[in-house]
């Protein structure tokens, strides 16, 4: 159906066509579009239009367009944003606390709201995340850190909040930090990495149950013995 008709500016209502496809996920950071032809096509609209359009998205940082190659979706929550952050992290423990206190607000959340929408394909991408986490090399503290956080990033997409899921991926880096410093810290205690394979087993089938009320006391347990093996 042709759009040229109506009132809205053209290239208006062709940016909100994108940005709902990338709300919905249906987009996503790395995807590329449709060349012009085949958008003015999809769009019945002229290409004219649809060059208009573009132009606007990459003004406001939606997309990258390559000359000569394509136009590529970009990731509008990227963690380059906050990487200054980590160097003040590092030295500052008061931010250290407020990585946490960021952390409680999304993952507990994400955690509840996972336990109440979670579909069986979201919940079998958690339980494979889970397995990876629990047999992957502990002796490598980067690589449990990535499992670790593909985890939690997991249960933020089985939330179905397709904000509070790229805010938490927005702090990758950060998170990725403080994960490390407490895999690294649980490593030297005794029972220290097995409480941490038992609370998120305990996260997991919180959310399997459809338990709201145990998914958050899980994941505040969690996010508590975390904040004690940083203080």
């Amino acid at each position: 159906m042709s759009i040229e008709h109506l009132s809205t500016k053209i290239s208006d209502r062709i940016i909100e066509h994108i940005q709902t496809q990338m709300a919905q996920g249906t987009l996503n950071a790395g995807d590329k579009l449709p060349s012009e032809r085949k958008l003015a096509q999809q769009f019945n609209v002229s290409r004219a239009s649809i060059r208009e359009a573009i132009g606007v998205m990459e003004a406001k940082g939606m997309v990258k367009i390559r000359h000569g190659a394509s136009t590529i979706i970009l990731d509008i929550f990227n963690p380059k944003l906050i990487d200054p952050l980590q160097d003040l992290v590092k030295t500052n423990q008061a931010l250290t606390a407020d990585v946490i206190a960021v952390r409680h607000l999304l993952e507990v959340e994400a955690t509840i709201l996972a336990a109440q929408q979670a579909t069986k394909p979201a919940l079998q991408t958690i339980k494979q995340a889970l397995t990876h986490l629990l047999t992957c090399n502990k002796q490598n503290a980067k690589t449990q850190v990535k499992a670790d956080m593909d985890f939690h990033l997991a249960i933020a997409d089985a939330s179905q909040n397709i904000v509070l899921a790229k805010m938490l991926r927005s702090m990758g880096n950060l998170v990725e930090h403080e994960m490390l410093k407490t895999v690294t810290t649980a490593m030297q205690k005794p029972e220290g990495q097995a409480k941490l394979d038992a609370q998120h087993q305990q996260i997991y089938q919180a959310i399997k149950t459809q338990n709201p009320q145990q998914a958050e006391a899980a994941a505040r347990t969690h996010l508590a013995f975390v904040q004690n093996h940083l203080s």
